[in-house]
């Protein structure tokens, strides 16, 4: 599926099924060769390497009238090449169907829609800032703390109607883990940890998790398929590796600052690390200069706000 996607079949600049849609009246049943304008389709780069391989390259496209919050809703029927494209019988017997499949379209995503806000407002009564991310990051459900985070636009802010960190570094570690969460179409997707610093300074920094939205068999119809969280949590694994994409902490610098906020000394880390005291004296330089704090205090106080 990542080799799907990454090839561009859901793009309309790569694809010209997608095109197609988007340009089709509503309601028009079209087939390939309504669009294709005689192009040879084997010279596609795109229909040869994933499509074709199938068997299944001749498709025959609706586009639904279903309003899904500025989305469009399609129906696409597959069939053999062998076996051509579709009569004018078989497309108009799909037009008659569309009414009924529309219908059935609209409800599923309305129930995925209320999926959605029934989540994020579960995590919201314990004042936790959640946000239910669709396509393209764009937010679907809001509570009423993320609703306040965005209009603050510090950490996270509103940017053509897609959600984005406001720092320029923290937004792109937030884009590779979507991509990364999204692009992994099972159900154990992992979850992840990010460092969202504020574009303010002397602001401490935000700590996101980014989860998937479970799948009931409906995830095509569901609202959202990201749930972002601001929420703290146990020091763990996951929150060295959030440190040194946030900061850009090595490895040792990482370390190094976990051992802190767990207590621990300067040589009690050496000790655990096999390393000098002069080496971790070192790495705790590295990490105070790229979290912009001058005391090992400040550190720790950093870390803690984000753990807690």
């Amino acid at each position: 599926m990542a080799d799907v996607v990454g090839a561009g079949v859901y793009s309309a600049a790569t694809n010209p099924r997608i095109m197609a849609t988007l340009n089709a009246p509503v309601g028009e049943v079209i087939v390939d060769r309504d669009f294709l304008h005689g192009r040879d389709q084997r010279t596609i780069e795109l229909y040869r390497t994933f499509l074709i391989p199938t068997g299944a390259s001749e498709v025959t496209i609706a586009k639904l009238p279903v309003e899904l919050n500025g989305r469009i809703a399609a129906i696409t029927l597959s069939r053999a090449e062998c076996e051509g494209p579709a009569s004018a019988g078989e497309k108009a017997m799909l037009g008659a169907l569309m009414p009924a499949i529309a219908g059935a379209v609209e409800m599923a995503a309305r129930f995925g829609q209320m999926e959605a806000d029934s989540l994020v407002s579960a995590l919201g009564r314990d004042g936790n800032a959640a946000i239910a991310l669709g396509v393209g990051q764009r937010p679907v459900a809001l509570s009423d703390q993320a609703e306040r985070l965005l209009a603050h636009g510090h950490h996270l802010l509103l940017r053509h109607h897609r959600v984005h960190a406001a720092l320029a570094h923290s937004d792109a570690v937030l884009s590779r883990a979507i991509e990364a969460i999204v692009a992994d179409g099972s159900l154990s997707r992992g979850v992840r940890r990010i460092v969202l610093r504020s574009i303010v300074g002397d602001e401490p920094p935000l700590l996101a998790i980014l989860s998937p939205v479970p799948s009931r068999g409906t995830a095509s119809f569901a609202a959202a398929s990201v749930l972002l969280t601001i929420a703290g949590g146990r020091l763990g694994p996951d929150h060295a590796v959030a440190l040194m994409d946030g900061f850009d902490l090595t490895r040792a610098e990482a370390a190094v600052v976990m051992g802190l906020a767990g207590g621990l000394d300067l040589r009690a880390i050496a000790r655990e690390r096999g390393v000098s005291y002069e080496t971790i004296r070192a790495q705790l330089r590295g990490a105070m200069a790229k979290t912009l704090t001058n005391r090992q205090s400040e550190l720790v106080a950093l870390v803690s706000s984000l753990f807690r």
